[in-house]
Parts: structure tokens; C-alpha cells; sequence
């Protein structure tokens, strides 16, 4: 029942509960925004939550708007019908409003996918632009020191954990990074960036675990000869690292039988007295 029509009442009678219907007008460029409210004091300051609404709050500021309540109801579902009758897909694509739905349903997913969405089918206003070099940097600079919750970081963890990628969305992603489509495709990182990076992946627990758990993934395995001949060509002729060639004083190549491995300089009596001996075995399958 409609306990309250702003043409007609002056005031509004006592209630534990209102379903409001207000109307918020920028007074700025005359955009309007309808919205239906669930309050115990419908003159309160609420100024919607939808979307564009909020970035147009933020955009000229909370007094640019004045709100009116036009309609007040003592059950949820009239307020629904009145926001139905007030914002129809007409007054959506006139322009003129801050509303991105028709009313009546409330902001929800499945009241506005596919066909339902006002805007389906049509092109957004984004649509072939690009951001200038400026607003780049702005969105850089918001999103810096901005960290994601460890509750946050769980629940995206538990949705994806078993998720499995189909065979074409396999090809698709090795299409679009592949090639031209790699960020560094035809460039090559400065000798500056590359200690910057490395030092940054030693100093990273969870690069040393990543490390750990594929050191042991592969371990046992051999590369293909194609893949072995290929590293030997790239590696050949090119000069030791300082630090490579103090690593290498540490280790010796030991075998045994068809095995090769690189052992630690304390653990060769023990790799002796098993039988493996100095040397390292070539692989001569092709």
C-alpha cells in the first residue's frame, strides 16, 4: 500500500520499516537518477549505489545532487512496480539518466544478462579508443601499494583450484603471446634490468619454492636430444660468468652406467665407493 505520494501528501505517517522510491537530479548538467530504498528514516542522505551514480558523486561531489523522495511504500514489492513504471529502457537510452537498468528488478546479474542488458548488442562508448599516455600513468599510480587480501587470495584460489583449460583455450593463449604478441617480442631486456630481476627473484621465498618443486619435478628426466643440441649450439663459444665458474669449482660430473650428474665436491668418496666414476656421459642418440 502507498502510504506516501510527494504530489499529493504533505507528511509522511510512522513506520518501523520504508520502501522508498527517490529521484536524485545533478544540478549540474541535469542527469537524474531513480532508485528504490530500504530505510528506517526516509529522509536519510543515501544517495544510490549504482555504479554510475557513484562515479558521477565522485566526479562533482555530493552537494551537486538534490534528492527527492517521491514515493514511499510499506512493502518492497510496490516499490518495485513504481521503479518499474519510472525507468523504462526509453529514459535508459535517452541519455539523460545515471540508471543502466530498467527498474524494478534491483542490481542483480540475472536480471540484467544477455538480451536483458539495455546495452546489448550495441557498442560501448570505449569501443576503438585508446588510453593517452597520461591516464596510463594515473591508473599506474592508483594501483601502486595496492595488495590483495589474503581472505581475497583464498576464495580466487579455491575457484580456480582442479580448473583445467580446455584445448582451445590452450591455442588461443599460446596464439595471442606467441610471436608479435608477446610484450617482448623483438626486444631485449638491459644488462641493468636483468640484475634488478635476478635480484629480486633471489631474494624471493616463493621463487626458491618454485624452483624446489620443479627441481624435483624434473628430476630423473632428460631433455630430447633436439632440444639438448640446441642449448649446446646457443651455450657454445659463449664465456662463463664469474660466478658460474665459482659454482663449477663445487661440483664434479660424475656417471654410472647411463646416468650423468653433477656432484658436490664433499660427496664424491661417496659416489666413488657406488662405483660411478669422473666423466660425464654423452648422449649420441639423434
Amino acid at each position: 500500500m502507498k502510504i506516501y505520494d510527494f504530489r499529493t501528501d504533505i507528511s509522511i505517517p510512522s513506520a518501523d520499516i520504508y520502501y522508498t522510491v527517490y529521484k536524485i537530479t545533478n544540478i549540474v548538467n541535469g542527469k537524474i537518477y531513480y532508485g528504490k530504498h530500504t530505510t528506517k528514516n526516509p529522509h536519510d542522505n543515501y544517495l544510490g549505489s549504482g555504479k554510475t551514480m557513484l562515479k558521477a558523486i565522485k566526479k562533482y561531489g555530493a552537494k551537486s545532487f538534490y534528492k527527492e523522495v517521491i514515493f514511499v511504500f510499506d512493502n518492497e514489492r510496490e516499490a518495485y512496480l513504481t521503479e518499474h513504471e519510472l525507468v523504462t529502457l526509453d529514459l535508459i537510452e535517452s541519455g539523460n539518466c545515471y540508471n543502466i537498468v530498467c527498474g524494478g528488478y534491483g542490481f542483480s546479474s540475472e536480471s540484467i544478462a544477455g538480451e536483458k542488458h539495455p546495452f546489448f548488442g550495441k557498442d560501448g562508448s570505449f569501443k576503438n579508443h585508446k588510453h593517452t599516455s597520461e591516464t596510463k600513468k594515473k591508473i599506474s599510480i592508483s594501483a601502486m601499494g595496492h595488495s590483495v587480501s589474503s581472505e581475497t587470495r583464498k576464495k580466487i584460489s579455491n575457484k580456480r583450484n582442479g580448473y583445467k583449460y580446455t584445448d582451445e583455450q590452450r591455442i588461443k593463449a599460446r596464439k595471442r603471446t606467441s610471436g608479435s604478441g608477446n610484450g617482448m617480442f623483438g626486444k631485449k631486456h638491459s644488462e641493468e634490468t636483468r640484475k634488478k630481476i635476478s635480484e629480486v627473484l633471489k631474494n624471493s621465498e616463493k621463487h626458491k619454492l618454485a624452483s624446489k618443486m620443479l627441481s624435483k619435478k624434473m628430476k630423473g628426466r632428460k631433455l630430447p636430444c633436439e632440444i639438448s643440441m640446441k642449448i649446446s649450439i646457443a651455450l657454445k663459444g659463449k664465456p662463463f660468468t664469474e660466478e658460474h665458474k665459482k659454482n663449477m669449482k663445487n661440483f664434479r660430473w660424475m656417471s654410472f652406467e647411463n646416468e650423468s650428474k653433477k656432484v658436490k665436491i664433499h660427496e664424491i668418496d661417496l659416489y666413488l665407493s657406488n662405483g660411478w666414476i669422473f666423466g660425464r656421459k654423452q648422449n649420441t642418440k639423434i
